[in-house]
């Protein structure tokens, strides 16, 4: 029997979401799912139900629970088939109607009239004109500037980088990093992991347009895949791999159209390690549409490798320090805020620091950084939300960098996560993965909240898709994984069960990961417990030894004489201490440092380094006899009349320099400058004792836990 389906886009949006879901969805889900309103939602379910009968299915609704299609999983499986081979008449929502729109005025090298959208969108030219007025203040905080001209219609101006900036904002507003996941998985017929061809969202305006087209998106995967692949240092999150998808698909539009990149700032990445890498890239590009690209295009894809560069192992080792003292500052602010205790979870600062590494690189390039998270975050997180945009402050002062809110978006999920684990049961049985789309941000946010719902659940590791296949051949049989758990729609690998999950678990989610947890029990029954390693008796031994050398090191210098050359007069001061084995090496070592930017604090300036030029942790509190006049990170004029220098040995280890960083975390307390300004020698060890003591304390509750 032939079927015709009369169905609009929205009415396909709500079938196919309902068939892919097993248990009941609310209205609300279903109407933030389309974006419309619960009405509306409402209003579809009379055609719905007519259009299920003749697949001899139907609309199910439980009072309290939500809205089901009940049937057959035949008669699922044909309506699937036919949708796939019925076009729908596509409806869009106002947000997908503005994205659209936002995306054909930014790659349009032509005004567009207002019934040309009109026409496209099935709406009124007055609409139209509404939602002009919506996208005109967006595209103003972007620097690019809306024009209107009777009778010509409408354009934009401004310059070439702000314009691909724009559009590559609104390709990530509009279409998830998990879609554009899906999008690319699903071509890779190469993969055995992912050999299976994923459902796309054909009604988005911003995958149905005339500039950005999917096979370029397809090549140019392939292109970054295959050059990338050879670089050990360059391991891209999935957030950053899209990201430098979405520049070079737009790119080869704008090149094509004769758009060019002008900016003399950029030129500089010529010179580049990456300039050799990102020319191989653009060689290959150039072959695929022909167009030679110039030298200032392939500098700009040099200067987004750069940005998505891991720094190596000793770059970080070098530098760990520093960044552990921006992370547990910014922390000690959240703590003060939100009134919780969050040194209870160091993979939070280790997740910081390695959070922290690429952003600010990317903050400093001026690249922008992509958060389609951040309107759930500020709505459903805003004490976390705001608490973070405080600390981000502290990373202001150190870096000298604003810090927007996209990115404060990415750290209200870290603190959001570690709170989510007060009163954790650390007791654990199953095994598994969670495979994010970046392996960090919601990533930690889903893993907390995990632990917190199945204290019986432990989590191998947290990795993004595109690791996922590599992961799971080198570790799946030493871990002896139960289960992967992704947020990004995935075919299940050989022999591993997988679930789909909204990374804010709702309620089906959880029913879901419960059924999958009773399977694993039931087919692999297990009681493994947690045991204390004997490896952290050495852990312990290690924060405690630290904490003795600071203590016992400390030097308080009174009536100091600055000279101009404040670090050489500090050194020759101190070389008569004991723990300084060699003035030179700790010279030098303060002054590179220094180079990369001082920290001032209100009248108090922090010189720390590494160096081979101390035999133990060294901490000196040195009080100026006149203060002197120095500019902080931010260019202000400050007069210093405190110092605190931290010398850590080159060689120290981990526990060493994060018992350290407790000390300059403690900076953003006044009391605890106002005794390093103040008291005798006594009272300022007092201090210190009663800081790491604590942080001792948490360290052993956390290594036992």
């Amino acid at each position: 029997m032939s079927i015709d389906l009369n169905i609009n886009s929205r009415q396909e949006k709500l079938i196919r979401f309902l068939l892919s879901k097993k248990y009941p969805i609310t209205v609300k889900e279903l109407a933030d799912k389309l974006d419309v309103s619960t009405r509306t939602v409402q209003r579809e379910f009379k055609q719905i139900n007519s259009l299920l009968l003749p697949f001899d299915l139907k609309l199910m609704r439980k009072l309290g629970v939500g809205i089901k299609i009940e049937g057959s999983e035949e008669g699922r499986n044909r309506l699937l088939d036919l949708l796939a081979e019925t076009g729908a008449d596509v409806i869009y929502t106002p947000k997908e109607r503005q994205q659209g729109i936002i995306c054909e005025l930014l790659l349009n090298s032509e005004p567009t009239k207002l019934f040309t959208f009109s026409n496209k969108y099935k709406v009124t030219e007055a609409t139209i004109s509404n939602d002009l007025d919506h996208i005109e203040e967006w595209l103003i905080s972007l620097n690019v500037k809306l024009v209107r001209k009777p009778g010509l219609g409408v354009y934009v101006t401004g310059t070439e980088k702000n314009i691909r900036m724009a559009a590559a904002q609104i390709f990530h507003m509009g279409i998830s990093i998990d879609k554009w996941l899906e999008i690319i998985y699903s071509s890779n017929q190469d993969d055995s992991i992912y050999n299976h061809k994923l459902p796309l969202t054909q009604n988005n305006p911003l995958l149905n347009n005339e500039h950005i087209h999917i096979p370029d998106v397809i090549y140019v995967e392939r292109v970054l895949k295959e050059v990338i692949e050879t670089q050990t240092e360059i391991k891209p999150s999935d957030r950053d791999y899209i990201n430098m998808i979405i520049h070079l698909a737009l790119s080869i539009d704008r090149i094509r159209h004769g758009e060019f990149v002008i900016d003399e700032d950029i030129m500089k990445f010529v010179k580049d390690d990456y300039y050799p890498l990102a020319l191989e890239i653009a060689t290959k590009i150039e072959a695929y549409i022909n167009i030679k690209i110039p030298e200032v295009e392939v500098a700009y894809i040099a200067m987004h490798l750069y940005g998505i560069t891991l720094i190596s192992e000793n770059n970080i080792d070098d530098e760990y320090f520093y960044w552990l003292d921006i992370a547990k500052s910014f922390v000690k602010v959240i703590e003060g805020k939100l009134f919780i205790d969050l040194s209870k979870d160091q993979s939070l600062i280790d997740g910081l620091v390695t959070h922290l590494i690429p952003t600010i690189s990317r903050l400093r390039l001026g690249l922008q950084i992509h958060n389609p998270m951040l309107e759930y975050v500020q709505e459903h997180y805003s004490q976390v939300f705001d608490a973070c945009k405080e600390g981000c402050k502290q990373i202001t002062i150190k870096t000298g960098l604003i810090i927007p809110d996209s990115e404060v978006g990415y750290l209200a999920t870290h603190i959001g996560a570690t709170m989510l684990k007060v009163g954790e049961n650390k007791i654990q049985q199953s095994k598994v993965v969670i495979v994010c789309a970046s392996g960090f941000g919601t990533s930690r946010f889903l893993a907390s909240k995990l632990q917190l719902e199945f204290p019986n659940i432990h989590i191998e590791n947290i990795i993004s898709v595109s690791m996922l296949p590599e992961w799971l051949e080198v570790n799946n049989q030493r871990h002896e994984i139960d289960f992967v758990i992704t947020t990004v729609a995935l075919p299940s690998p050989p022999n591993i069960k997988m679930i789909f999950v909204n990374p804010f678990l709702l309620e089906r989610d959880l029913q879901l990961i419960k059924d999958t947890l009773a399977e694993v029990r039931e087919a692999h029954p297990r009681n493994d417990r947690m045991v204390i390693k004997k490896e952290d008796m050495k852990v312990f031994a290690a924060y405690g030894e630290a904490m003795l050398q600071i203590l016992r090191n400390l030097t308080l210098i009174e009536e100091f004489e600055a000279s101009s050359e404040l670090i050489p007069s500090i050194v020759k001061e101190l070389s008569v201490n004991p723990i300084v084995k060699n003035s030179q090496y700790l010279r030098k070592d303060l002054e590179k440092r220094e180079e990369l930017g001082g920290f001032i604090l209100g009248k108090l300036l922090m010189l720390h380094a590494k160096t081979e030029g101390v035999s133990e942790l060294l901490t000196v509190v040195i009080r100026l006899k006149r203060p002197f006049r120095s500019v902080n990170e931010n260019g202000i004029d400050i007069e210093v009349s405190l110092i605190l220098l931290l010398a850590v040995p080159a060689g120290a280890g981990m526990e060493h320099i994060a018992m350290v960083s407790e000390i300059s975390a403690s900076l953003v307390d006044d009391s605890f400058i106002h005794s390093l300004a103040v008291h005798n020698s006594e009272e300022v060890k007092n201090s210190l004792e009663r800081i790491l003591s604590n942080v001792l304390d948490e360290k052993i509750k956390q290594r036992q836990n």
